[in-house]
């Protein structure tokens, strides 16, 4: 997996994370150009990304936000929370 840190940055610094869902992918919605419309790629890895990037293999899967906050900040994070369930 080339980016194990999404996910254990806030564990290996020891931050408050919370995890909320916000939708699911649309394939109306979430198409990618045939001919990569606008985008640049700012990295050969970024440009790796995009090339495994298929819709259909994500038709209707999560999409969530995830929220981190300093040591000891677990009222805040759930406040954030609260403010984008709104």
């Amino acid at each position: 997996m080339k980016y194990w840190l999404y996910e254990s940055i806030s564990n290996i610094l020891d931050w408050t994370c919370a995890t909320i869902p916000v939708g699911h992918v649309d394939l109306l919605k979430d198409p990618k150009p045939s001919n990569g419309g606008d985008f640049k790629p700012l990295s050969s890895l970024d440009r790796d990304n995009w090339n495994l990037y298929s819709p259909e293999l994500y038709s209707d899967a999560p999409i969530c936000l995830q929220v981190l906050g300093q040591k000891f900040t677990e009222e805040k994070v759930l406040a954030c929370l609260r403010v984008i369930e709104a």
